[in-house]
C-alpha cells in the first residue's frame, strides 16, 4: 500500500467516526430535549373526576352540611406547588403546579362535588373554620364539614425515552355539629404510581387528580359521612 492510499484511508475512516459522533451526539440531545426543562413549571388541571347528577337518598334522613375551606396544612413554603419533575442532567428540579386554582380550592370543591353526588344539600357561604369544637358557630347550619390537605404530592422521574411518577394523597376530613359542639375526625391516604410514559402536563395531571378522586371519595362516602352526622347527634 502506498502512502497516498494509507492517509486516504485515514480520512475516511476518521470522517465515520466524525459522523458517528454526530449522529450519537443528536440523538442524545433529542432525547434529553424531549423530556427536557424547556418550561419553568408544569401547570397542571387537577380536578375532581367523580361529579355528577345527585343521587336520591331514598328512605333516609336528609342532611344539610355546610363545607368550609380546606386547610393547606402542607409543611412546605409553595402552598401551590403540588410537586416536582427531577432529571439527573437537570441543575434543579421544575415545579408542578394546579392550574388558576390553589389545592385547597380543589380540594374544597372537590369535597362538595362528592356530597352533592350522595345525595346531601349543601348550604353556605362557606365559613372559615379552624375546625376545633370551641369556633363551631350556630350561624353556619347544623352540620359542618372541614378539612386538611396533609399531604398531596406528584414526584415525576425523567428517564428518557420514558418518566415515572409517584403520587401520594393524605386528607382528614372533619364533620362538627354546630349545636352539640361535638366532631367526628377521619383520614384517608392514597398512593398511586403510573406505568412508564412520556412526559407531559397531560399525564401528570391524570394521575394526580385520579388519587385526589379517590382519597375523596373514599373520606366521604355516603356511609362515612351518615354514621360520622349520626355519632355527632345523639
Amino acid at each position: 500500500m502506498n502512502r497516498d492510499a494509507w492517509f486516504s484511508k485515514r480520512q475516511i475512516l476518521a470522517r465515520r467516526v466524525c459522523i458517528t459522533g454526530c449522529i450519537m451526539l443528536a440523538a442524545a440531545v433529542f432525547l434529553l430535549g424531549g423530556c427536557g426543562p424547556s418550561v419553568k413549571a408544569y401547570v397542571v388541571d387537577m380536578r375532581y373526576l367523580y361529579s355528577g347528577p345527585p343521587d336520591e337518598p331514598y328512605g333516609q334522613e336528609k342532611y344539610t352540611i355546610n363545607v368550609a375551606r380546606f386547610r393547606d396544612g402542607r409543611m412546605t413554603a409553595d402552598k401551590r406547588t403540588v410537586g416536582v419533575v427531577r432529571a439527573p442532567w437537570w441543575d434543579e428540579a421544575v415545579p408542578i403546579v394546579p392550574k388558576e386554582r390553589t389545592p385547597a380550592e380543589i380540594v374544597t370543591d372537590g369535597a362538595r362535588a362528592q356530597l352533592a353526588k350522595d345525595g346531601f344539600s349543601l348550604s353556605g357561604p362557606a365559613p372559615l373554620w379552624n375546625q376545633e369544637p370551641a369556633t363551631l358557630d350556630k350561624a353556619w347550619g347544623r352540620y359542618v364539614l372541614g378539612g386538611t390537605i396533609e399531604e398531596l404530592y406528584l414526584d415525576g422521574k425523567n428517564d428518557p425515552p420514558f418518566c415515572f411518577y409517584d403520587a401520594s394523597v393524605r386528607l382528614t376530613f372533619v364533620l362538627g355539629n354546630t349545636e352539640t359542639g361535638m366532631v367526628k375526625r377521619f383520614t384517608v391516604e392514597r398512593e398511586g404510581f403510573s406505568t412508564p410514559a412520556t412526559l407531559s402536563e397531560d399525564s401528570l395531571e391524570r394521575l394526580i387528580s385520579s388519587v385526589l378522586s379517590r382519597v375523596i371519595a373514599e373520606g366521604l362516602s355516603e356511609d362515612r359521612v351518615r354514621q360520622a352526622l349520626r355519632d355527632i347527634s345523639p
